[in-house]
């Protein structure tokens, strides 16, 4: 028996060893292999936070986010397992840390909500089956933290209503090439937001996130919508 349970504590040694992912190697400086790595674009939603910098693991991928950024563009995070931090726009300060496995060649993108010390990422693979070149593609988000669930009408010729809870998204949706609106109601019918001359064209894909305060108090951002488009 004494030398079963010394058999077992040996394999249970090297399996530990073989599994773990020491936080020493995450931070130690590496360099990004542009043959071996995932792309991702990551979106800022925390309506308390002007600006954020991301690192994976010790690199930074992504300096001066802007909650009202002006362009969009995936970054190389590497693949395999990374370490994903969010630091305030100084560096300063590390506001999420969280491990993730990111496949090689895939793309992703990556919300950064929540408030405070209540921080969250949703991360989403950017993949499509029986992808049409011919026509951009949209996703919708919501992350407002005070929202109730609401109802999205995304709209040109027709219209295409959505229902989405707190923290849930939609599938990348396949739509003709064109200028849309969106108006986004509470479940009782109430107007809350909207936005017009939404421009969406071929071999693009779009994430719409909803973001901010529903009921903002003080200096808190509004709702609002985050649209960030980039190129498949």
């Amino acid at each position: 028996m004494i030398k079963l349970n010394q058999q077992l504590g040996i394999l249970l040694a090297i399996t530990i060893l073989i599994g773990c992912v020491c936080p020493t190697d995450l931070d130690t400086e590496q360099i990004i292999d542009p043959k071996e790595t995932a792309l991702a674009l990551f979106l800022h939603a925390m309506p308390g936070l002007d600006g954020m910098n991301v690192k994976s693991n010790s690199i930074e991928v992504e300096s001066g986010l802007s909650y009202f950024p002006t362009n969009h563009q995936y970054r190389k995070v590497g693949s395999g397992i990374r370490n994903i931090k969010f630091l305030t726009a100084n560096g300063n300060a590390i506001i999420f840390n969280a491990i993730f496995n990111f496949k090689k060649d895939m793309d992703y993108t990556m919300v950064a909500y929540g408030f405070g010390s209540r921080i969250r990422s949703l991360i989403m693979k950017d993949s499509i089956n029986d992808y049409n070149p011919a026509n951009p593609y949209v996703r919708f988000v919501h992350v407002s933290s005070d929202a109730p669930d609401l109802k999205l009408h995304f709209k040109r010729q027709l219209t295409n209503e959505i229902t989405l809870s707190y923290k849930k998204y939609t599938s990348l949706i396949e739509f003709p090439s064109g200028t849309y609106g969106l108006d986004i109601f509470t479940k009782s019918d109430s107007l809350v937001y909207s936005l017009n001359d939404i421009n969406i064209s071929e071999g693009n894909l779009y994430t719409v996130v909803i973001r901010g305060y529903f009921k903002p108090e003080g200096d808190g951002k509004p709702l609002d919508c985050l649209v960030a488009g980039v190129r498949k």
